[in-house]
C-alpha cells in the first residue's frame, strides 16, 4: 500500500516537472520570437525610411522601373509591419504564439523574391544579390507565405550582413522531387567546423562585431521544421557559407482525385 501511494506521488511530481518544462520551453520560444519581431520591425521601418530618402534625393527623376520597384517595396514593408504587429497583438491577447499553425496559399516565387530583394537593394547597395531559378522549378508553389518569408529574410539578412563590400550573395532554387531546395551562399569569412551546430542555438553570436540578436537562425530552424523541412550549412573559414533549405514541394493545380 505504501509503495502504491509512493508511486502515485512520484507520478504526480513527474507530471508537474514535465508541465513546468513545457511552460519553460513556451516562454523561451515566445521571448525569442518577440525579440526577433522587435528587430525585424526596426529593420522594416529603416527600409521605409530608406525609400523615403531615395524619393527625396531623386527629385522626381526616377524611371518607371525604379518607381515600380519602390512601390513594391513600400507595399511589401507595410504588409510586413501589419503582419508582425498583428502577431504581437494576438500574443498579448492569447498569451501564446501559434508558430505550429500552418496557413498555406499559392505563392508566386519570382514575385516573392522580387519584393524581398527590392528592400535589400536599398539597405546594402555595395553587395549584389543574384537569384537563379532552375528551369525545373515550378513558378508557383503552395506554402505558408509568412513562414517562408521569415526563412528567406533571416537567411538573406545573415548572408548580406556578413558579406564584405563588392561581394555577391547567390540564391538558387531548384526542384528535388518530392522537395524543392533553396540555397543561399555568401562570400563572407565562413564558419569553423566546431561552430556549425552552435549557430542554430538561441542567442548564439560567433561574431560580436556584427550587430544582431543571435536568434534569427534558431527561429529559422524551427520554422523550417514546422514546414516539415530540413536546413543545413556548409562552410569553412575563408570560404564563405552556404545554407540549404529542403522543403516539401506543394504545387498548384494538383488533382486531389489522384491522391
Amino acid at each position: 500500500m505504501l509503495d502504491f501511494e509512493y508511486n502515485i506521488e512520484k507520478l504526480k511530481k513527474q507530471k508537474v516537472l514535465d508541465r513546468t518544462e513545457e511552460l519553460r520551453h513556451e516562454l523561451i520560444t515566445t521571448w525569442e520570437f518577440v525579440r526577433e519581431w522587435n528587430h525585424e520591425i526596426g529593420r522594416d521601418v529603416d527600409g521605409l525610411q530608406g525609400i523615403m530618402q531615395l524619393l527625396e534625393e531623386s527629385n522626381g527623376q526616377l524611371s518607371p522601373g525604379q518607381s515600380a520597384a519602390l512601390q513594391k517595396g513600400i507595399s511589401y514593408l507595410i504588409a510586413e509591419l501589419v503582419q508582425k504587429t498583428g502577431n504581437i497583438r494576438r500574443l498579448t491577447q492569447s498569451g501564446r504564439i501559434a508558430v505550429d499553425d500552418i496557413a498555406r496559399e499559392e505563392i508566386d516565387l519570382q514575385h516573392l523574391f522580387e519584393e524581398i530583394l527590392a528592400i535589400y537593394s536599398i539597405g546594402r547597395k555595395d553587395v549584389q544579390v543574384d537569384l537563379q531559378l532552375s528551369p525545373d522549378m515550378p513558378p508557383f508553389i503552395i506554402e505558408d507565405r509568412y513562414k517562408l518569408q521569415q526563412i528567406i529574410q533571416n537567411l538573406l539578412t545573415n548572408a548580406v550582413k556578413f558579406s564584405p563590400k563588392g561581394k555577391i550573395v547567390r540564391i538558387s532554387l531548384s526542384r528535388r522531387y518530392p522537395y524543392w531546395t533553396m540555397q543561399i551562399s555568401d562570400e563572407g569569412e565562413g564558419i569553423a567546423a566546431e561552430n556549425l551546430e552552435k549557430i542554430f542555438q538561441p542567442f548564439s553570436r560567433l561574431n560580436k562585431k556584427v550587430p544582431g540578436t543571435g536568434i534569427g537562425l534558431s527561429i529559422t530552424k524551427k520554422l523550417v521544421g514546422v514546414l516539415q523541412g530540413k536546413i543545413s550549412v556548409d562552410s569553412s573559414p575563408g570560404a564563405g557559407s552556404t545554407f540549404t533549405v529542403l522543403l516539401p514541394l506543394h504545387e498548384r493545380n494538383v488533382d486531389t482525385r489522384l491522391l
